[in-house]
């Protein structure tokens, strides 16, 4: 358990409508946020709350709540979802209201309001989900010294095993709401690194303030599943040159130029099927795709203006002058009535005519990048045909023994394995699964 605060007491609020009430609050080893409230007479007339509970909606109707524990730390929340209503009789034969709810996140704040000067020192505490890594690591950014304690065990990679913490840099004029903005930005990107060492999208269930190495506030923000891992693109055993290469190489600026926080996310999502599997890491692939056509004209063969101006108008009256010769060669009544439909479908299809394809869209990239292809690059270009059967079918068949869908898989995430470090200018060593799970050395073309 990270937090079970008993016999708080508060107010339930809805719109306008507000129920004092006392209730527990607690937060399990995986996030997991569980209210439970107390005390509230079954005859106790709350017209509000039956009708809230038996109100049918599509979504949740979130409450507030408003409270305090029994030290006076403050609870607040503005995301309480109830998820069980029901009665309880006690042995004198009272009726009770059984409410049961959790809150998507909440903070908890020290009932002594944090006061600094201008070298004060303060700490932010993350709790990271199933972060598996040996020993300590560290790193200094412009936001604060870095230090990341992980688990070499992990039963349940669901909880939360692992501590990363940022210590701030004493300054003038310190704004605490910017750093710990920088601080959050600043640890997905971390993260977004360390995941892709651990195979697994890590994140965090809650963050804490520390002032003087004493507590002052945390915020819990629920549960964040991402599955087992299965193939870890470096070793646990040695990741502080991984975290070093997130501190150094991995930018916002990256970010928004490629699209690279995306990819790695939906390159990580975890699934028992083989074709979703494929699904998410093309998925990946076509982000960043159509980042980088956006940057080149958003993948168009000509120009705008210069396709509207001179090659659609010669194409729509190439396809007039067709309408004209097949219905002067149709005698069927009813194929010359749908001919003109036909031919409006076929002009609305035009402007397709000034795209290039998803496959020279790769291969441009592919060449820009200068991403290493040895061994695949005969290969990557049939993932697209691979896609689009799944996407159509919902499933892959070939009758080629050596083309099943998980060698297609084996292809595309060991492409995107070296695109991700192609833009992240790494060079060493990687775990590859391509041929089964061997290291490589991975040596950048530029």
């Amino acid at each position: 358990m990270l937090l079970d605060l008993k016999n708080c007491s508060g107010q339930l609020c809805w719109h306008e409508n507000s129920l004092n009430i006392n209730f527990d609050l607690s937060v399990a080893k995986d996030g997991s946020i569980k209210l439970t409230v107390k005390d509230i007479p079954f005859g106790k007339d709350v017209p509000w709350l039956d009708e809230l509970i038996h109100k049918k909606t599509r979504y949740f109707e979130l409450l507030q709540l408003k409270g305090y524990d029994v030290e006076g730390d403050s609870i607040t929340s503005d995301s309480v979802a109830l998820t069980y209503h029901g009665e309880r009789i006690d042995e004198a034969g009272s009726s009770w209201r059984c409410i049961e709810g959790t809150c998507m996140q909440f903070r908890l704040d020290s009932a002594n309001p944090l006061t600094y000067g201008k070298a004060a020192a303060l700490l932010l505490q993350y709790r990271l989900l199933g972060f598996k890594c040996f020993d300590r690591l560290s790193g200094n950014t412009d936001i604060g010294s870095i230090q990341v304690v992980g688990s070499t065990k992990i039963e349940n990679y669901d909880e939360a095993t692992s501590v990363l913490t940022i210590k701030n840099q004493p300054e003038q004029n310190f704004d605490l709401t910017n750093w710990i903005e920088r601080c959050d930005k600043s640890v997905r990107s971390i993260l977004d690194i360390l995941s892709l060492a651990n195979d697994r999208y890590i994140a965090w269930t809650s963050r804490s303030i520390f002032h003087n190495k004493s507590w002052v506030s945390s915020l819990f923000i629920g549960p964040r599943r991402a599955g087992k891992p299965f193939q870890p693109l470096f070793t646990y055993l040695n990741l502080q040159p991984i975290l070093n290469l997130a501190i150094a190489n991995y930018s916002e600026e990256l970010k928004q130029e490629t699209g690279l926080d995306v990819a790695i996310e939906w390159f990580l999502i975890k699934s028992t099927y083989t074709e979703v599997q494929f699904l998410t890491a093309m998925t990946a692939l076509e982000h960043l795709i159509y980042v980088y056509m956006g940057r080149e004209d958003g993948g168009k063969i000509f120009h705008n203006k210069k396709f509207e101006k001179i090659i659609r108008p010669q194409v729509e009256a190439a396809l007039d002058q067709s309408l004209d010769l097949l219905l002067k060669n149709e005698k069927d009544p009813s194929k010359r009535e749908a001919y003109p439909d036909k031919i409006k479908a076929a002009k609305n299809k035009v402007v397709e005519i000034n795209r290039y394809t998803f496959k020279e869209n790769l291969r441009a990239f592919l060449k820009e990048h200068k991403v290493p292809l040895d061994v695949i690059d005969q290969e990557i270009y049939q993932l697209v045909d691979v896609r689009n059967k799944i996407v159509h079918r919902g499933l892959y068949n070939s009758i080629a023994v050596d083309q099943s869908i998980h060698d297609h898989l084996a292809v595309l995430r060991e492409l995107l394995i070296r695109i991700f470090l192609t833009l992240l200018k790494y060079s060493g060593e990687y775990h590859s699964f391509l041929n089964g799970p061997e290291w490589k050395k991975f040596l950048p073309l530029h």
